[in-house]
């Protein structure tokens, strides 16, 4: 079966859940785990796809399979550096970003989860054997 893209289910599902997520806290009723972590653990299965999707339209990306493992462990390791390495330690971020192993924790998981998700869903051998 052929990568979903934009209608991805674990996509729509990091969409849904980011404002769910965002509506609770505009009344005070998200909880606190979910206010310091959800958005770690669904930025990759949230940005792939999406990056998957400019890469295809740009002739970047020649198939429609799921997303490869380069295509997921390069983004979470420029996630990781961009957000958790480089701009805490800049003068103009330092007081707005916290660099916290945590959120690299919750980025891997995210990862994780996504690839085995979009394994079970895509890959045809997969698929046909449930």
């Amino acid at each position: 079966m052929p990568f979903r893209y934009l209608r991805d289910p674990v996509f729509l599902t990091c969409l849904a859940a980011y404002f769910l997520n965002w509506t609770l806290e505009e009344f005070s009723l998200s909880p606190v785990l979910a206010q310091c972590y959800l958005n770690d653990l669904i930025c990759i299965p949230f940005w792939i796809p999406i990056m998957v999707c400019v890469a295809k339209k740009l002739g970047w990306r020649s198939h429609d399979c799921r997303p490869d493992i380069i295509e997921i462990v390069i983004p979470l390791i420029m996630f990781a550096a961009v957000f958790e390495v480089i701009l805490p330690s800049t003068a103009m971020f330092r007081n707005r970003t916290i660099a916290d192993p945590y959120d690299v924790q919750c980025y891997v998981l995210g990862a994780v989860v996504a690839n085995w998700l979009w394994r079970r869903m895509y890959d045809t051998h997969t698929a046909s054997a449930s």
